[in-house]
C-alpha cells in the first residue's frame, strides 16, 4: 500500500526444473555414466525417464523462457498485474494457484 500509485509493482515467480548450464554438467556426468547418447536433448529424455521431476511438458524449462516472463513483468505492459505469483514449470505442479 505504501507503494500506491507509484508505479511499482510486487510479482513472485517460482520456476521448476530448469534446464540450466549447471544441470546440463549433471547430464553430462550422468550421462557418462549411464552410457547415454552424447546429445542434451537425449540425455535430457533420459533423465527424465527416470522420473525423478517430471513435468507434463515432458521437458525442463529455459532460462530464456523465465527470463521472458520476467522481462514482461518488469516492462510497462504488465503495469496492471499486482500480487500475482507466476508458476513457469511446465506442469511440474499439478494445481491451479
Amino acid at each position: 500500500m505504501d507503494l500506491a500509485r507509484s508505479g511499482v509493482t510486487a510479482n513472485t515467480i517460482s520456476p521448476g526444473c530448469t534446464r540450466t548450464k549447471m544441470f546440463e554438467g549433471t547430464l553430462k556426468t550422468m550421462g557418462d555414466v549411464r552410457g547415454w547418447p552424447d546429445d542434451l536433448d537425449e540425455r535430457e529424455k533420459a533423465f527424465m525417464d527416470l522420473g525423478l521431476f517430471a513435468c507434463t511438458s515432458a521437458r525442463y524449462g529455459r532460462s530464456e523462457e523465465i527470463g521472458t516472463l520476467v522481462a514482461f513483468l518488469a516492462s510497462p505492459l504488465a503495469g496492471f498485474v499486482n500480487g500475482a505469483n507466476y508458476r513457469i514449470d511446465g506442469g511440474q505442479v499439478q494445481s491451479v494457484n
